[in-house]
């Protein structure tokens, strides 16, 4: 028996580039969702290579289910797996090991962490059946799978992921004046509503950079800023995130009406830098701003609700330094990435005294 369990950590976009970033400073520790801090806790964490069997994948993908996943991380974790727990921190990155635990093709316990909701539907099922324990970022996600699947309560739990509050360093504002231009900056691509934050932002003429998913052409405004960033690239890099974030009174955080958590990564951003935020309105944030006393809500599309949600934080100044006092309070007392490395850990060690699925308890 190996004196520190390991930990084969799978996700959907390149963990190994993304911890050279970490290490480097150049990338926050808290998007490596534990490969940052899992060593503390005693694990080893054993990362694959994101690319491993192209040729196969193409072939099979085709073929089967959304909910199976990335086949090319789990055919080569299947194949070539010496490890104590499987973690999964995307739901769509471990469905074809969980049916391999399922049939008992696969011995070692799979953990995932579950951002969206899960199809209720046969892939659904076996799915969730597959899994030894299901881990969440939203209260209403853990209670669709304890209504729609039945899943135990002490087989899921939700996690408080926040920011690496190094990374941050030190909020801007406490006594120092704050920047008078931009007033609004709104940093972002999935899931945005530039259309309706522009327009609110241009009716108010307040000043405002929109670095991401560009508004609907044709638009211009001489009071909104923008930094087109598509899907297919380029990238900001953080640090230059950061920056842009930093130079705001207020950040917007504007959604469109997605039954999906959306929004979660910029408001942890805001968390980490001490910022006041407006943001559409997502069932599946956990983090009520209004009753945290960090922000305003607006609910989707509403160009008058944004209207008016500008003009009342870009014209109270003092408002705006206590709504972000209180979100680096907010983050230093419970959504960082130290309690959401710990509270992992714990579930991981769970799952290796107790490997068995979920559709077998």
């Amino acid at each position: 028996m190996r004196a520190r369990p390991r930990v084969l950590l799978l996700n959907n976009y390149p963990m190994e580039s993304a911890l050279r970033g970490w290490r480097a400073g150049t990338y926050p520790g808290h998007h490596l969702w534990g490969a940052a801090g899992l060593d503390e806790h005693g694990f080893d964490v054993v990362i694959p290579p994101y690319t491993g069997l192209p040729r196969l994948t193409r072939f099979l993908e085709p073929h089967t289910p959304k909910t199976w996943g990335d086949l090319d991380q789990q055919l080569r974790a299947w194949l070539q797996i010496d490890c104590d727990v499987i973690y999964s921190a995307c739901q769509y990155t471990s469905g074809l090991l969980a049916r391999l635990h399922t049939r008992r093709l696969l011995r070692t316990p799979v953990v995932a962490l579950a951002h969206h909701e899960i199809a209720h539907d046969r892939a659904g099922e076996a799915f969730v059946a597959g899994h030894t324990r299901l881990l969440c970022l939203s209260r209403e996600v853990q209670a669709l799978l304890a209504g729609r699947f039945a899943v135990p309560e002490e087989r899921t739990r939700v996690l408080d992921w926040g920011p690496e509050l190094r990374f941050y360093g030190e909020p801007t504002q406490g006594n120092d004046e704050l920047p008078a231009e931009p007033l609004i900056v709104s940093v972002g691509k999935s899931f945005r509503d530039h259309d309706t934050l522009a327009s609110a932002a241009d009716a108010e003429g307040l000043s405002t950079l929109v670095a991401g998913t560009p508004p609907r052409p044709p638009f211009a405004s001489k009071h909104v800023r923008v930094m087109p960033v598509y899907e297919a690239g380029p990238h900001i890099p953080y640090p230059e995130v950061l920056r842009l974030c930093r130079g705001a009174r207020v950040l917007a955080i504007p959604l469109v009406n997605t039954p999906g958590l959306a929004g979660l990564t910029s408001l942890v951003d805001a968390l980490g830098l001490g910022k006041p935020v407006i943001m559409t309105r997502n069932r599946l944030v956990d983090i009520d701003v209004e009753a945290e006393g960090i922000g305003l809500w607006v609910e989707p599309g509403d160009v008058a609700g944004w209207r008016d949600a500008l003009r009342t934080l870009a014209s109270d100044e003092p408002r705006c330094r206590e709504m972000g006092r209180r979100a680096r309070e907010l983050a230093e007392r419970r959504y960082n990435q130290d309690t959401f490395t710990e509270q992992l850990a714990h579930e991981l060690s769970l799952a290796i005294s107790d490997p068995r699925p979920i559709g077998r308890c």
